[in-house]
């Protein structure tokens, strides 16, 4: 840290509702920054930020009054933007030039929120020192005024004797004065100015934050647009996926029904097989013509067989052929409604050419009322 310059305090002075959102707030800071005294004019600029130096906010401090013989003090004022159940976490510095030099301070920190301290004190031993030596000087002027009014006692003769002398002195003192009022005219003058710059300052910092809430309102607002999209497109991804899952349990069912149907087939055709099995051992005689029956029910199981297969085949040939037609469906429907919006905008297109012509006097429309033309004629004729 600089002993040319410090920040003394800070402390929360307000904190109102935005403008934005009930629910965010604007915080305003009050600190206090001492400076090296000098004759010269000094700017002393604050230079603050929330987000860790990613983006650098400055304000003008003012000064206030002299703290002592080599030490002046200034104030200064913050306006944050505070989020709800956000603490600020502010980091700060001060900084002025002079004699072709610049002094800087360290970082300062300070953490507010609900429930924290509102102000907080930065300690510095050089002003206490300061303070010490500028209490011993007091001292000794003060034991040097005693020996001084000691002295003026003895001399009272001898100033009686310079009156005339004293009187100068007077009326160069009260030009003094005048002189000393004229400069504090000034120098309020110039406070005067300084306060006017502040404000315009303040008020372009105001609106500057103005701006950057509203930035970030709008980030906000298209950020939750981009939400709702993409919760919408989920949810209709979902409704596909649905719609797939009834699909293939309805697939799944008539496939089950089909099986069913088919062992049921076989079962007959089982119970088929035992009847003749019966009828054989009952009917040596019938054997052979029992044999040539159950072939020929064989080979008609097996024709129904491949009947069935023959049938899903085209049943899948027929689904393919549904779904083929609907995509060429939809895309009827699309070239349909292509050629629709060309022919209204040929339709406006044309009614506005019309319009225009209309208003040419050398132009004449042709005479068959098939025809949507005409020509210009320079004489008049038709």
């Amino acid at each position: 840290m600089e002993n040319n310059i410090f920040i003394n305090s800070i402390r929360v002075v307000d904190e109102k509702k935005s403008d934005y959102s009930e629910r965010d707030s604007v915080v305003d800071f009050y600190g206090e920054v001492i400076v090296q005294a000098s004759n010269e004019e000094k700017v002393v600029i604050i230079e603050y930020t929330t987000d860790s130096w990613t983006r650098i906010n400055n304000t003008t401090a003012i000064r206030l009054h002299t703290l002592s013989s080599k030490q002046d003090i200034y104030n200064f004022e913050i306006s944050v933007f505070k989020k709800s159940n956000v603490p600020i976490f502010l980091e700060f510095r001060a900084r002025y030039e002079f004699a072709a030099h610049i002094f800087w301070t360290d970082d300062y920190e300070f953490l507010y929120d609900e429930g924290t301290p509102t102000e907080k004190f930065f300690s510095n031993n050089t002003i206490i020192e300061d303070f010490t030596s500028q209490h011993n000087l007091a001292e000794e002027g003060l034991r040097q005024l005693e020996e001084e009014r000691g002295y003026l006692v003895e001399e009272s003769r001898q100033r009686q004797q310079e009156e005339e002398y004293e009187q100068r002195q007077q009326e160069e003192e009260r030009r003094q004065r005048q002189e000393a009022a004229e400069r504090r005219k000034l120098e309020e003058e110039h406070r005067r100015r300084q306060q006017e710059e502040l404000e315009e300052l303040r008020r372009k910092l105001e609106e500057e934050n103005l701006r950057k809430q509203q930035e970030e309102e709008r980030r906000r607002l298209e950020e939750d647009h981009l939400r709702r999209q993409q919760e919408d497109e989920r949810k209709r991804r979902l409704q596909e996926e649905e719609r797939r899952k009834l699909e293939d349990e309805r697939n799944r069912k008539r496939q089950e029904e089909e099986r069913k149907r088919l062992e049921e087939e076989r079962r007959l055709l089982d119970e088929e097989r035992r009847k003749l099995e019966e009828e054989r051992k009952r009917q040596k005689d019938e054997r052979k013509r029992q044999e040539d029956e159950r072939k020929r029910q064989e080979d008609e199981r097996k024709r129904l067989e491949e009947q069935r297969k023959r049938l899903e085949e085209e049943r899948k040939k027929l689904e393919e052929e549904r779904r083929l037609l609907e995509e060429e469906r939809r895309l009827l429907e699309e070239r349909r409604n292509q050629q629709e919006n060309t022919n209204r905008n040929f339709s406006q297109e044309n009614s506005i050419n019309q319009t225009n012509m209309s208003q040419i006097l050398t132009f004449n429309w042709c005479l068959n009322p098939n025809f949507g033309s005409g020509q210009v004629h320079l004489q008049g004729g038709k």
